[in-house]
């Protein structure tokens, strides 16, 4: 005879176990509801938002195309948020002109004002939101404020307004780099360098980092420097390329090749005698885009190294070069058969 859990239980507790499973259930159902009413009503505002943004497009492209009279454009203040949102959307798929036009729509309608009163708030979130569009939309009248917010007592928004101020490429930022970069107490230095990676830094404001006492500060210098490929940043690479650390040599090495000239080959090229391995094998990565064979005869020792990845790149890299690069790869046939095959298989 089967008996259900409630009739192992004292009869006391029964009714008193029903009511729980009921306000349980009952919990569960109303919770599911409620749940589903709001997915409802989250995709019936993204569907509502969607025809808007149809509706804004066709508004600004004819606004566009005229005499573009700022004075026409009216946005209910229910809509405004969203219309801002719209904007910064568009910003990205429109040509240089276009996003002028959108920049001085965005500040006509008070949006950047806005944003401004926004990084004054107590809320940190509410202070990443705004640098964000600001960030997005290339805002240099917003400087002097985001500066101030490099000292501000949450990480987030100091990494924010660091992407912002990068992204503008400032000025008063490029300046007082090294101070940034040597206050522990406030900013990682590879979060520096991560956000700091695609700026147009002058070579002259890394000048003092690259000659630092301090090993991770020379090494975040030749990372920056080589990171748009100028080259009146080789003269400081070649220093750190002989740095005492293996690491600020191998970004050195790294970021030469980046630059990629024929002074930066032979450069590089010296580096492949360096006796920490990692180094030799940037040798091998920083010669891919280098053009010319001379780089052949050093790939060529590299590709007969003691340590396999560097074997292995110098490989990789000599089979890039075509012909005459695989030729070389087949003089190892018989020491390296293995990694000849996984370059040149058998059928070619």
């Amino acid at each position: 005879m089967e008996l259900s859990v409630l009739h192992l239980l004292p009869e006391s507790m029964v009714p008193m176990n029903r009511g729980i499973l009921f306000v349980f259930v009952s919990f569960l159902l109303i919770s599911i509801v409620l749940f589903l009413f709001f997915v409802y009503l989250h995709e019936k505002k993204k569907h509502t938002i969607a025809k808007m943004y149809v509706v804004w497009k066709e508004m600004i492209n004819s606004l566009f195309e005229q005499n573009f009279v700022l004075a026409e454009i009216n946005i209910p203040d229910r809509d405004r948020k969203y219309f801002r949102d719209f904007l910064v959307h568009e910003y990205f798929e429109r040509s240089v002109i276009d996003q002028y036009k959108i920049r001085h729509l965005y500040k006509h309608l008070g949006f950047l004002d806005e944003d401004l009163f926004q990084l004054r708030n107590r809320t940190g979130w509410k202070k990443v939101v705004a640098l964000k569009r600001l960030t997005e939309l290339h805002f240099e009248e917003a400087e002097a404020v985001v500066m101030d917010l490099l000292e501000d007592r949450k990480s987030e928004v100091r990494l924010a307004a660091l992407k912002m101020l990068s992204t503008i490429n400032s000025k008063q930022l490029f300046d007082m780099l090294p101070a940034l970069f040597e206050n522990h107490s406030l900013w990682s230095c590879q979060k520096l360098v991560n956000i700091l990676f695609t700026a147009e830094i002058p070579v002259d404001c890394l000048r003092s980092l690259a000659s630092s006492l301090n090993g991770d500060l020379r090494r975040a210098a030749a990372l920056l420097l080589g990171s748009d490929g100028k080259e009146e940043a080789v003269p400081m690479l070649c220093v750190l390329a002989k740095d005492p650390l293996n690491e600020v040599r191998r970004e050195a090495v790294a970021a030469l090749g980046r630059i990629n000239s024929d002074e930066t080959v032979v450069l590089i090229s010296r580096k492949s005698f360096d006796r920490h391995p990692p180094v030799r094998e940037t040798v091998a990565k920083a010669l891919r885009n280098a053009q010319g064979d001379q780089k052949l005869f050093v790939l060529n020792r590299l590709a007969n190294d003691s340590e396999y990845n560097v074997r292995y790149h110098a490989f990789f890299t000599l089979n890039l070069m075509g012909p005459n690069g695989k030729n070389v790869i087949r003089t190892y046939s018989n020491k390296y058969p293995d990694l000849v095959k996984e370059f040149i298989p058998a059928t070619c």
